[in-house]
């Protein structure tokens, strides 16, 4: 008996028995869709907590003012100091061989006059063109992205929402400059924004090109953090000790150079529990789908008997009908978790474009997200198949193995 025969029968045979096909189709399905979504899921908490925030939000060190006391510790709710990022300082970070790129930002609070009210606005301002990682997590949902020079801003939707401001609108900014005397300029919101990193923390911040916000402080050198890039952390204590010692002064800032490195070991044990919750659940999914492809070969062998009767009759020898059965479920069971995982495919692409909004308080708080994006895990794909291929194969062999012997 040919492989070619095999599959012509198990192709008729899925489409005659109706109820066996919906019950196991149905459950492959739903096991590889589960997988494949859940997977994408945590790729996106483990994307969004780790790669997304070190490199958008933090890289491998920062240089910034020594918080003060009572100060908030979580390095994204602190205000920062303004000091001067000057010649001579850009010039030590630049020679240092472990540090690859050097990215200053600045972190103002300010307030905004809409034309009808005056809000609190903290404005967090860098080099769109330099850095492409902060640029590419922005998603614009009105307008554009503000051009350097052009007194341009972003305004997060929340705020846009909540005070009805609008692409095209103008507004006044009021603050301190660097040397502490009060500045207003009128600003044109360019567009409205939304951030594609699972935190919140980027989204109450209204985003400016780093040149406009140092002529608004009135300083070409004023900066309140520089992120810095480095090859590996080999060269941490090296890198500590030298800028501590050597170029961290300002004639008012007491500064710090700050590591990643608190935050992402917190994120690591956080990523790894949540790999240890997927391969659980899909261990899980696999032995339901074990289970439900044992119970419904069992089902289909008593409800065909006639069948492998006849079979038998013809002079089939059982070794052939069980072939004959083993390759219908296979050939079920593939083709379902291909469904299964296209349908996730599609709705996790869906997803990736719209976002998924968090209405909880409680769990956008604990996520730090207003929106949540989920990412594609290719591995998943072919552990949602693998899964209910090898249910099958186990299942269906166990089960016809054992009934159609005591035929």
């Amino acid at each position: 008996m040919n492989l070619v025969y095999l599959c012509k029968l198990g192709w008729r045979n899925i489409f005659r028995n109706q109820i066996n096909t919906r019950l196991m189709g149905a459950l492959v399905i739903f096991s590889t869709f589960i997988i494949v979504f859940f997977a994408s899921f945590i790729s996106g908490i483990n994307s969004n907590f780790t790669t997304n925030l070190k490199n958008i939000v933090c890289g491998d060190f920062y240089i910034a003012a020594r918080p003060r006391n009572g100060e908030a510790k979580n390095i994204f709710e602190r205000s920062y100091a303004i000091f001067t990022f000057t010649p001579q300082l850009h010039t030590s970070l630049q020679n240092d061989q472990s540090i690859v790129a050097i990215n200053p930002r600045i972190q103002i609070a300010v307030k905004a006059f809409t034309g009808s009210e005056t809000i609190a606005l903290n404005i967090f301002a860098f080099d769109l063109d330099q850095e492409s990682a902060g640029k590419n997590n922005i998603i614009c949902l009105a307008g554009s992205l503000p051009q350097a020079n052009s007194r341009e801003i972003l305004i997060p939707f929340e705020i846009a929402e909540k005070y009805q401001i609008s692409s095209g609108q103008t507004i006044t900014i009021i603050g301190k400059t660097y040397a502490r005397q009060w500045n207003s300029i009128d600003i044109n919101v360019c567009g409205i924004y939304k951030s594609k990193s699972l935190s919140s923390w980027l989204d109450k911040y209204a985003i400016m090109p780093l040149a406009d916000a140092k002529s608004f402080l009135q300083n070409e050198f004023a900066v309140s953090q520089i992120n810095l890039q480095t090859i590996n952390d080999d060269s941490q204590i090296k890198l500590f000790s030298q800028l501590q010692q050597n170029v961290l002064r300002d004639e008012r800032i007491d500064l710090q150079l700050n590591s990643w490195r608190e935050g992402s070991e917190y994120f690591a044990m956080l990523s790894a529990g949540l790999n240890i919750v997927f391969y659980t659940l899909t261990t899980i999914i696999m032995l339901m789908v074990l289970c439900g492809v044992v119970i419904v070969t069992m089902s289909a062998v008593v409800e065909r008997r006639n069948e492998i009767e006849t079979l038998l009759s013809l002079g089939f020898l059982k070794k052939h009908i069980i072939a004959i059965f083993f390759t219908e479920h296979l050939m079920l069971n593939i083709i379902m978790s291909v469904i299964g995982t296209a349908l996730a495919v599609i709705i996790i692409g869906i997803l990736k474009l719209t976002g998924i909004p968090i209405y909880n308080e409680a769990l956008a708080g604990m996520l730090g997200a207003g929106f949540f994006y989920p990412v594609f895990r290719i591995d998943s794909i072919f552990l949602g198949i693998l899964c209910a291929i090898s249910a099958s194969i186990i299942g269906t062999g166990a089960a016809l193995v054992r009934f159609v012997n005591n035929k």
